[in-house]
């Protein structure tokens, strides 16, 4: 073989290697990229397909109840709304004269495929007296009907592909029970939210504040409550097995928190190692994120950013969510009052009981093409009852 073809293998094998080289690198960075964006946290939308029947049967709470003669419909609902108006002495004027009473829903779903996963169902309201069961069992009561709560049902789930059936009864017998309308049933949204064993709390395990706010940069403190529950599949199984003999385990887990713009554009990012201790959930972090040159929120220009968490083991993902903010200093002056950002602030709005009867009017504008706040003013106070959650997205 002469030299010339020596060297023409020579350079097929160099070419053949560096081929090779690519390939695996690229390999690589795409596995760790899938683990490090594979997110066990779902909101999964549980809105449609419920059955309903104004009545009261207790047997309605079993998952082998017959409601196929029930209406289905979706949530949010008001039955009230729905039925005959009853003048008095009927009917009593705080509630418009509407009908009241008791009523069950039920809505039958699949397990989730991933069995590794929490699974916890959210309602954003019931009014009132709600009672709930998954499969039979029964989960807990809430009498107040102007509040968010959730369930965990993970452990009473299904595993063997067969439904699980969800059933609720709400008892709004007592008339009157308001000074004005409020509607009766499922009437706010609800949703399944999964999450990995080890995740932020889900009730206000994310805060942010913004301690120092200048022309030329802002600093975004975040403080955080982790749930760690297990950290691996072997650790839970295992704790099932046989919950006196599992000791917890201290891992290092790495908190990231990035600052995000609307666009999903990163301006700046943190990062630190946690020593977490599984099964004992509540434990707390706080980072704190320099964002140069911020565009503050005011009612004039209500700029807004995202901040991404994401709890990271070992090149895998626990859990990540995403958190709308924005960044603003408020202060209230005694004899000069409300000041944004420096600037005095004067507010003008509405008074609303929950804020529902505001968010049905700018849903009705928004359907018309029109501006989606009804009134001219700057604030809306939901007094006396916690305002529902879609408030933030619509006002």
């Amino acid at each position: 073989m002469n030299d010339k073809n020596l060297y023409s293998k020579y350079l097929w094998i160099k070419e053949f290697q560096f081929l090779l080289l690519f390939c695996l690198i690229f390999m690589f960075t795409l596995s760790l990229v899938n683990a490090q964006t594979n997110n066990p946290r779902e909101i999964i939308p549980f809105d449609e397909g419920w059955h309903f029947w104004l009545g009261d049967n207790l047997s309605a709470k079993q998952p082998d109840f017959d409601d196929a003669h029930w209406q289905i419909l979706n949530v949010p609902h008001d039955w009230s709304i729905e039925g005959s108006v009853n003048p008095p002495p009927i009917g009593d004027k705080n509630s418009g004269y509407f009908i009241h009473g008791i009523g069950w829903y039920r809505k039958s779903f699949p397990s989730p495929p991933d069995t590794l996963k929490k699974v916890v169902i959210e309602f954003d309201a019931v009014y009132m007296n709600s009672e709930v069961w998954i499969n039979g069992q029964f989960l807990g009561q809430r009498p107040y009907g102007f509040i968010g709560f959730r369930y965990d049902i993970t452990e009473f789930l299904k595993r063997d592909g067969s439904q699980n059936v969800i059933a609720v009864r709400v008892d709004d017998s007592s008339d009157p029970s308001l000074r004005w309308y409020a509607g009766s049933g499922i009437y706010r949204h609800v949703r399944l939210i999964t999450t990995g064993y080890t995740h932020f709390h889900l009730d206000g395990g994310i805060s942010i504040s913004t301690p120092e706010i200048s022309a030329t940069k802002a600093v975004v403190q975040t403080d955080y409550i982790i749930d760690p529950h297990f950290f691996t599949e072997q650790e839970q199984q295992a704790w099932l097995k046989d919950p006196w003999k599992v000791k917890p385990l201290t891992m290092s887990i790495i908190l990231r928190s990035c600052v995000l713009a609307l666009d999903g554009k990163i301006i700046a990012c943190n990062e630190s190692k946690l020593a977490l201790q599984s099964m004992h959930p509540g434990q707390h972090a706080t980072q704190q994120i320099s964002v140069p040159n911020p565009r503050l929120w005011s009612d004039d220009t209500p700029n807004l950013y995202q901040l991404r968490s994401t709890l990271i083991l070992d090149g895998r993902t626990l859990d990540e969510t995403t958190t709308t903010f924005g960044i603003r200093k408020l202060e209230f002056i005694p004899d000069h009052g409300l000041f944004v950002n420096g600037k005095s602030t004067k507010t003008q709005g509405r008074l609303s009981a929950s804020g529902w009867r505001v968010i049905r009017q700018c849903s009705a504008h928004c359907n018309l093409g029109l501006s989606p706040w009804p009134v001219k003013g700057n604030g809306l106070q939901c007094h006396s009852y916690k305002p529902s959650p879609i408030c933030s997205g619509v006002l």
